[in-house]
């Protein structure tokens, strides 16, 4: 909701997350990965810092626990979009907005270096998940999976809406476990494009 974004700027203070070991995460407090043996990807935010902005949640949002490799086009292309559209149309229409982001990691082949050299896998695709809650409209939801790689940044954000149940088999998982079981059925299979509410 609007009070979670919260006002203030984005601090850009990439740091350790200090809850975890330090190997066990990407160190990227002085720069962005180098080219492990992929391409070059840069670093994605999982949750957004524009999403984020009262300073102590910005800073979470620059924790390395935070971050991925992601493609430098899709970063600024498609899944910008998608973000942008979550914070500005899809945010403000409702009373609650519920955002799963991740990453499928499935067949990666690829690596990149963090500032100490460690190997970091590169995802395959990023996806997202929204449910909305309206008091007169009650839950909506949309689903959204991206290949991280130049070919989806120029995607139409339309064109690649999938029900929630559609990402959920694509990832074996259970992404809203706790909504009732009747309710879940009908949410995450309605089919989203067809939903003016979300364009």
């Amino acid at each position: 909701c609007s009070g979670n974004r919260g006002a203030g700027n984005r601090t850009d203070a990439y740091a350790l997350d200090p809850l975890l070991d330090g190997e066990e995460q990407a160190a990227l407090a002085s720069r962005s990965y180098s080219p492990g043996n992929g391409s070059s990807y840069i670093r994605g935010h999982m949750v957004p810092s524009a999403d984020r902005l009262d300073m102590r949640d910005n800073l979470d949002a620059f924790l390395c626990t935070n971050i991925v490799p992601q493609d430098k086009s899709l970063n600024e292309g498609c899944w910008e979009d998608l973000e942008r559209m979550i914070r500005e149309k899809w945010m403000p229409a409702g009373d609650s907005l519920y955002v799963v982001t991740g990453t499928d990691f499935r067949g990666s082949g690829s690596h990149v270096l963090d500032n100490d050299g460690k190997k970091v896998t590169v995802p395959v695709y990023l996806y997202k998940a929204v449910l909305s809650y309206s008091k007169g409209g009650g839950y909506r939801g949309i689903a959204f999976r991206f290949r991280n790689s130049p070919d989806d940044a120029a995607a139409d954000l339309k064109d690649m809406a999938m029900s929630i149940d559609e990402l959920e088999k694509i990832l074996d998982l259970d992404l809203f476990a706790n909504l009732p079981d009747n309710l879940e059925l009908a949410v995450e299979s309605a089919d989203p494009g067809i939903d003016k509410f979300w364009w």
